[in-house]
């Protein structure tokens, strides 16, 4: 983990959610980008995945219809979602297209 002041409340707060979803049996992924919690929360109608955005608190419940969507994405359809200017870059055009 990264070091944060002491007198950083808003640099504490992941730290605190990963502790918290630690204790309540999530799953930590990490690394120099991002750091999300996945956990199974039961619903009525069935199972979710729970995904927490550590960082921000964000949260989203996928059933597994939704799940199984995700397993028909090339990669690049998550372009739009990871580009942080949301201005994804597009490639320059083929001179011989031109």
């Amino acid at each position: 983990m990264e070091d944060v002041a002491p007198d950083d409340p808003v640099g504490d707060a992941p730290v605190e959610w990963e502790r918290e979803a630690v204790a309540r049996g999530m799953v930590v992924y990490k690394n120099e980008f991002a750091m999300v919690a996945i956990g199974r929360h039961e619903t009525s109608s069935g199972p979710r995945l729970q995904i927490v955005d550590l960082a921000s608190g964000a949260e989203v419940y996928l059933d597994p219809i939704e799940l199984e969507g995700l397993t028909r994405l090339r990669h690049q359809a998550f372009a739009p979602l990871l580009d942080p200017s949301d201005v994804v870059v597009e490639g320059e055009p083929d001179p011989d297209q031109v």
